[in-house]
């Protein structure tokens, strides 16, 4: 993980000491969950469209999903953050083929909308 010390990295610092005694207070947040939720595959998106994103189950553990990675397949995906529809020429991000576009947080989640020919997502919680 980048920035954190290891023992391998300096060991004898007192980070790389907090590591092997378990007292590092250090956590990912670059990372999805340990739990992957169900995902979309080669969903078609020629009209924009929110993710769907799934509910949080206790019957079947899964907590509240709060990592997307979105795939485009086929062709460019086009997205906007904030809600607005997306378009070819109007866009926030533009994805190419088989590019991925991770998106943490549920207010993220909601808010970005896509458009282009297909899309697979896989969702974290």
């Amino acid at each position: 993980m980048s920035g954190v010390d290891s023992a391998n990295q300096f060991p004898n610092s007192r980070m790389a000491g907090a590591v092997r005694a378990g007292q590092s207070r250090f956590v990912s947040v670059d990372t999805p969950g340990t739990m992957q939720t169900p995902s979309q595959e080669n969903v078609s998106i020629v009209a924009a469209s929110a993710l769907a994103v799934p509910p949080a189950n206790a019957a079947n553990g899964y907590r509240p999903t709060t990592y997307a990675i979105i795939t485009a397949i086929g062709g460019p995906l086009y997205a906007t953050y904030d809600g607005s529809v997306p378009s070819a020429g109007s866009y926030a991000i533009a994805l190419a083929d088989g590019a991925s576009l991770p998106v943490q947080g549920s207010n993220a989640m909601a808010s970005i909308r896509v458009i282009g020919t297909n899309m697979s997502v896989s969702y974290w919680s």
